[in-house]
């Protein structure tokens, strides 16, 4: 998505990791069948929590080698070290989440992707359909709707440089409606380093990056947030910080995260 760069390292087919059953031990021996069958059928993250919190500590110990392995192979990954990535997995399996799927690092800071939002919020049974409604400017839309358009903007003080804006609905049968808006691409030089884009991601894809970052918002009002307030997260995040290999860059590029995955970089107004 950004010109002139390497095409990231993704994951090799078959490691993002699901709490997945591993049919031996590197040291050898059979897992117990009760975890193993417990791993198996752990679909939700409390399921998946559950399953890694039963787990025995030789059993722990191998999914977090395994994950860090994998999460080595990330973009992100790859500019921290070995124990930050191992502290990085535990954090994520103790929450119930994929470590390799479901989080990125950046600056020291982790970040949870739209796509862990979309699950989480699909793992709601209250859950019943989300809307999305695009209120960038469209040249090809009819007068009408680009009048409609632009009176949403000015009432969700969108930018009206934004090559791409949206928003999001989540509705529940007995909550909400929840509403998120973002927007991307608006051309924006970074501070620090004038001659590049502070947001290369949604300067390529603006609207795809805009709708996943305005469902986020709308999630993080929905869902209970117990992920963000776990108790090993700040020592999680101290370990990445000073656990970092490389300097991280000013402008965060494609080899770090995928467009779907970036933080807010033209964040929304204030919610």
């Amino acid at each position: 998505m950004v010109n002139d760069e390497q095409k990231p390292t993704e994951p090799t087919p078959g490691k993002a990791l699901q709490t997945q059953p591993v049919t031996e031990f590197e040291e050898g021996g059979k897992p117990d069948p009760l975890q193993a069958e417990l791993e198996k059928h752990a679909k939700t993250f409390g399921e998946r929590e559950l399953a890694f919190k039963l787990a025995t500590q030789a059993r722990q110990a191998l999914m977090i080698r395994k994950a860090a392995q994998a999460i080595a192979e990330t973009g992100w990954g790859q500019n921290i070290t070995p124990i930050a990535r191992a502290a990085v997995a535990r954090y994520a399996f103790e929450v119930g989440c994929d470590p390799v799927r479901h989080i990125n690092v950046l600056g020291g800071n982790i970040y949870f992707n739209a796509q862990f939002y979309q699950e989480l919020v699909a793992d709601n049974p209250d859950f019943q359909h989300d809307d999305v409604e695009f209120i960038h400017d469209d040249p090809r839309a009819l007068e009408q709707e680009r009048a409609y358009r632009k009176e949403k903007r000015i009432a969700f003080g969108v930018p009206e440089a934004a090559k791409g804006a949206a928003i999001v609905t989540l509705h529940y049968k007995s909550k909400g409606p929840f509403v998120g808006v973002n927007w991307a691409g608006t051309g924006r030089k970074s501070p620090k380093h004038p001659e590049r884009l502070q947001d290369p991601i949604g300067e390529e894809e603006p609207t795809k990056t805009a709708h996943t970052r305005a469902y986020r918002k709308a999630a993080m009002k929905a869902e209970p947030t117990w992920f963000r307030t776990h108790p090993r997260l700040k020592g999680v995040e101290e370990i990445v910080l000073t656990g970092r290999v490389d300097p991280e860059p000013t402008v965060p590029s494609r080899a770090q995260l995928r467009a779907d995955d970036h933080p807010d970089v033209d964040a929304g107004p204030p919610e």
